[in-house]
């Protein structure tokens, strides 16, 4: 048997002649303001995450931005770098075209300076002889450290545009 014709008499005495309406009314209101405070704490997490996630997004944007510039920075650098090396090796052409030249020109001057026959080689005539040979062998000693300063400097512009050449090819290499 049911006993719920009871709960129903019972239930509407207490809502109609007690006080139990304001009672019911009190509870529910206290119900509906957690809940409201639950979803408004809800929102405001979701809401923080997605201001987060779009901080985020905004500064990997601006992060992905700077690589792309200092790559494109980089890039010029190298170009310029390129450019210059190019120059200086262009401008030192000509240097090295005739460098092997003069040394050859310059052994066959100081061969040519200098003129023996037979009567030099006797007795009498060997120290006047050894005098010419040690005033030649000065010349040509002149000649030589000059020619091997030309080479020093040649070296020294070269070294930079090797170094260059090879670093470049190392780094479009390893370029994605």
């Amino acid at each position: 048997e049911s006993n719920f014709p009871t709960f129903e008499s019972v239930l509407e005495t207490m809502l109609t002649k007690e006080r139990g309406s304001i009672t019911l009314q009190i509870l529910a209101n206290k119900i509906i303001s957690s809940g409201s405070e639950i979803i408004n704490s809800i929102v405001l997490h979701e809401n923080a995450l997605v201001m987060e996630t779009d901080e985020f997004m905004e500064k990997y944007q601006l992060a992905i931005e700077e690589i792309e510039e200092i790559r494109t920075k980089k890039r010029e650098e190298f170009v310029r770098i390129n450019n210059a090396a190019n120059k200086v090796f262009e401008q030192l052409q000509p240097i090295l075209d005739d460098y092997w030249v003069k040394i050859e020109e310059t052994a066959m001057q100081v061969i040519d300076d200098y003129q023996m026959c037979g009567e030099d080689l006797k007795r009498e005539k060997l120290k006047v002889v050894y005098e010419k040979l040690r005033k030649l062998r000065k010349i040509s000693k002149t000649r030589l450290s000059l020619s091997a300063s030309r080479s020093r400097t040649i070296s020294m512009w070269d070294f930079p545009r090797r170094l260059f050449v090879s670093s470049r090819s190392r780094m479009s290499s390893s370029s994605p």
